[in-house]
């Protein structure tokens, strides 16, 4: 009964429900800044992808994840963006776990704003040394100051870990999520995939080797984008991680 009614939440979080209606007049194009020299203030779809692990709160456990994010741009007349993204977690059931998940506060060149809000309900239907978990997840239109995307953009991932010993695991990530690009205005597809190889020399010091990418990041002529990671996590009490990430 349980599983019934989380899978009927997650299906209800996945509906893409109405397009909030607007006038060409109405809408607000991302903001073009120019900045000294032939530079210009762009902003593109950033990347939402965050290693999803299935089953990983304790029962009745929560958790608020805080990130400082930097991503240095290659593409010409395009500067480097700064954000720190929050992503608020709680075990809402035996096997479900409800995400609250916000782009926060962002900078670029001369402009700063917020990004968008999203919610999440990931649904851990197989536990082991080979566990599953499927997260539904909604972005919703509330960012500011040309930071936000137009519309309501639904999404899925499916993640898997395979624990080896208590001390290897291996995680990977497949989703697609439908986008609104915000130059064009079109929907469109993006896929996201993610992998890591953690190790725990001991259950208070854990490391970790992740991959991270999405892609198109924007449509038409969107590109694929590619991360690594390095990853420390040290935990003083059961409840309590401090997590340290280098890109």
């Amino acid at each position: 009964m349980k599983r019934c009614l989380a899978l009927a939440l997650l299906v209800t979080l996945l509906l893409p429900g109405p397009v909030l209606a607007q006038d060409a007049s109405d809408r607000t194009d991302p903001i073009e800044t120019q900045v000294e020299g032939p530079e210009q203030v762009l902003h593109p779809q950033e990347d939402k992808q965050i290693l999803v692990r299935p089953h990983d709160l304790e029962e009745d456990h929560q958790q608020i994840d805080v990130l400082f994010n930097w991503e240095g741009k290659k593409e010409p007349g395009t500067v480097g963006q700064s954000n720190l993204p929050f992503l608020y977690r709680i075990d809402s059931g035996p096997d479900t776990e409800f995400r609250v998940g916000w782009g926060g506060f962002t900078w670029q060149g001369n402009q700063a704003g917020f990004k968008d809000l999203s919610l999440g309900l990931k649904w851990n239907f197989a536990e082991g040394s080979s566990s599953w978990a499927l997260l539904g997840v909604v972005e919703l239109p509330t960012g500011s100051n040309g930071f936000g995307d137009p519309e309501i953009e639904p999404g899925l991932v499916l993640s898997h870990e395979h624990r080896f010993s208590e001390r290897w695991s291996v995680t990977w990530n497949a989703g697609l999520q439908s986008m609104v690009d915000s130059g064009s205005r079109d929907r469109h597809f993006q896929g996201s995939y993610a992998g890591q190889v953690a190790y725990s020399p001991s259950p208070r010091h854990h490391v970790s080797l992740s991959c991270t990418g999405y892609g198109p990041d924007q449509d038409p002529g969107g590109i694929h984008r590619l991360a690594a990671h390095l990853g420390y996590t040290f935990s003083p009490a059961p409840r309590q991680q401090y997590l340290l990430v280098l890109t």
